[in-house]
């Protein structure tokens, strides 16, 4: 095709160019054999470019160091490379630089140089550096921890066009984290984060449209955001994609979709989804009834601490659907469950330990109010 044929031309421009020692034509051509994973044509050429004083050049060695892609991964070296592209005025490479006394790799964790290097790229408007900036400040990494401050900078890389810090300035204006509570301004930033992709934001923009937060409910528009998310790999869009089709939800009754997009989340460890596959296989729903993968699938979610799971492995003991009848396992799970304020699993730990002799009736209100201390801070269920 015609852009087959102009992509080899400029090619072979670039490389007689680059042959009579032109650092652009060395670096450019060092971008087209990075893009093919050529690393090691590419590392060749990078160094070509940063001899011949491209600044830029040393960067992208430098990643290439930090990688091993190509070369021996040395952080020493890319750290080398870096520093010298920062002191030449290169943005990229200054945040680089920062991250790597950020996190000590490659020299000893200095949040006072990661600060400072931060700060000398996002000066030069650079998002990824503003990012790395909010995030000391709201993690409270080497400066006290302040959310106000860390929203400001997210705001920053948010204006500059940057989908992740969009979506994140949405999240901390949903919690009201470090800046007043507005669902409105949370779902416009989240569209712009969505329009240009980024999972998380067309999830929660999604959310917005399934339950009708500032927003008009549309299920049908909530359907195509966790659509797109999960189409990405998003495991919580997987999840409420499979909702809504094992419900019905915008969309016709299908429990195999819903299985499928259950089976994506769950392989990534989404306790929710793990859940409902259990559930799947305890119902029968679209597989056969089997009461022991049931009990693998919320053992699952049960380990990771989902208090829905706890509660089902405390079923399937009690009830002994699969496995013998195990009333001291049940009590375990359920306890663990009630413990996370779930009140069938308190009612259920409640009924078997008066069934064996544990409590009497006058322990029972006792027994309860250990479990829910803060019950009386709680609304009624």
């Amino acid at each position: 095709s015609g852009d087959v044929k102009d992509s080899r031309e400029a090619e072979e421009l670039l490389t007689k160019a680059a042959e009579q020692g032109s650092p652009v034509a060395e670096a450019a051509l060092g971008e087209i054999f990075d893009s093919r994973e050529d690393y090691a044509k590419a590392a060749e050429l990078y160094r070509k470019a940063a001899e011949h004083g491209f600044h830029a050049a040393e960067t992208c060695l430098g990643d290439l160091y930090l990688e091993g892609h190509g070369v021996s991964q040395d952080y020493a070296e890319a750290l080398k490379w870096y520093q010298s592209a920062a002191d030449h005025g290169e943005a990229i490479a200054a945040n680089n630089l920062g991250t790597l006394y950020l996190d000590g790799i490659g020299t000893e964790q200095d949040y006072g140089r990661a600060m400072k290097w931060f700060k000398k790229a996002a000066g030069q408007n650079e998002p990824t550096a503003m990012i790395n900036l909010g995030n000391m400040y709201y993690e409270g990494r080497g400066v006290r921890q302040d959310a106000g401050r860390a929203f400001r900078f997210y705001r920053k890389a948010a204006d500059l066009g940057d989908a992740g810090a969009q979506s994140t300035v949405g999240d901390m204006l949903v919690q009201g984290d470090g800046v007043a509570q507005d669902y409105d301004k949370a779902a416009a930033w989240y569209r712009k984060s969505a329009d240009q992709g980024f999972p998380a934001a067309q999830y929660n923009l999604g959310v917005m449209y399934l339950e009708g937060i500032s927003v008009r409910q549309e299920l049908k528009e909530a359907l195509r955001l966790f659509t797109l998310a999960a189409e990405q790999g998003d495991a919580n869009a997987q999840f409420n994609l499979g909702t809504m089709y094992l419900l019905g939800q915008g969309v016709g009754t299908d429990p195999a979709e819903a299985r499928r997009l259950f089976r994506k989340a769950a392989d990534q460890n989404h306790p929710s989804a793990e859940v409902s596959i259990g559930g799947m296989y305890r119902e029968g729903l679209c597989v056969s009834q089997d009461y022991r993968e049931s009990l693998k699938w919320y053992m699952k979610a049960a380990e990771q601490g989902s208090m829905e799971g706890q509660y089902n492995v405390g079923l399937i003991y009690m009830q002994g659907l699969g496995v013998s009848p195990d009333p001291k396992e049940a009590c375990r799970w359920f306890e663990k469950a009630a413990k996370q304020g779930d009140r069938e699993a308190a009612a259920c730990l409640m009924a078997l330990r008066l069934d064996a002799g544990e409590l009497s009736g006058t322990d029972l209100s006792g027994a309860l109010s250990g479990l829910f201390r803060n019950d009386g801070d709680e609304e009624d269920v």
